[in-house]
């Protein structure tokens, strides 16, 4: 989290002002009672559950797996997940890189060779990870890769080497959490009345119209007296609440993330085929 996530972030939480909605890609959830109520998890929550879907699919086969990300803070810190999740699976042989301009990719794809990789675990938003995915498609090796699917199509859109591969990206949210009714409310906030699945930002959009049907919701429930605690109060009491644009939400005393799970969903470039499960979380 950074520059303007950050600054709005603190001043709400500074001010005690209730809010809900998506701030940043890393929400801290860690301060009791904060006014900040998240309506969907962080990249570290698709980490772990990233984790969890391969740890799923083992049953007692034994995987080489290589965690990846870019030498940065945070996604060092995201991948840390994925690797302490994995660590706790006795089947699982980790290996660990993390990429940067002096990476050899060509010595780490040849690591991946030696440790017969069959799973990669990537979390990049860099050149590096889809020029890593670029070498990895010149060898024989056809691993299973596993990312969080907003950065997953920047590096697997530019990268056509991924053939027999079974690609396997986390979400916050798919299509089947929209209903007709909520999705016809949402175009008609567009002024030409077009087709609101086209427009720029719409999952951004979607979030937004999800936390004003929950604010309103909780502002119905603290009733004429509303203040920052009968509000913040009612947002406590949100339960299964169904938007019809993203995953049921619920709140509470010491619950900060309203969906509590992940999709991930699997793509098989053989087959083309593709299914999905929701991983829960909280």
């Amino acid at each position: 989290m950074h520059g303007y996530e950050a600054e709005v972030t603190r001043a709400l939480d500074e001010n005690d002002i209730p809010n809900i909605g998506s701030f940043t890609l890393l929400p801290n959830t860690n301060t009791p009672r904060s006014p900040i109520f998240h309506l969907i998890p962080g990249l570290d929550y698709d980490s772990k559950a990233l984790a969890i879907a391969l740890s799923s699919k083992l049953k007692d086969r034994r995987q080489s797996v290589a965690v990846v990300s870019d030498d940065v803070v945070n996604w060092k810190r995201i991948a840390q997940v994925a690797f302490d999740e994995l660590s706790r699976n006795k089947l699982v042989d980790l290996h660990s890189v993390l990429l940067s301009p002096d990476t050899d990719l060509e010595n780490a794809v040849a690591m991946f060779e030696r440790q017969r990789v069959d799973s990669v675990f990537l979390f990049s938003s860099s050149e590096y990870g889809r020029k890593l995915v670029n070498e990895i498609s010149k060898t024989n090796l056809k691993p299973d890769y596993y990312s969080p699917g907003p950065v997953a199509r920047y590096i697997f859109a530019r990268t056509p080497g991924v053939a027999g591969s079974k690609l396997n990206f986390s979400w916050n949210t798919l299509p089947r959490d929209q209903r007709p009714r909520a999705l016809s409310q949402f175009s008609q906030l567009f002024d030409d009345g077009g087709d609101s699945t086209n427009q720029p930002y719409q999952q951004e959009q979607l979030q937004a119209v999800a936390a004003a049907k929950i604010l309103v919701e909780a502002l119905i429930q603290a009733g004429y007296s509303v203040n920052r605690k009968t509000l913040t109060d009612a947002i406590e009491q949100i339960q299964g609440f169904p938007t019809g644009l993203i995953p049921e939400v619920t709140f509470g005393p010491n619950r900060r993330i309203g969906t509590g799970g992940v999709y991930v969903t699997t793509t098989d470039t053989a087959k083309r085929t593709r299914e999905s499960q929701w991983i829960r979380l909280d």
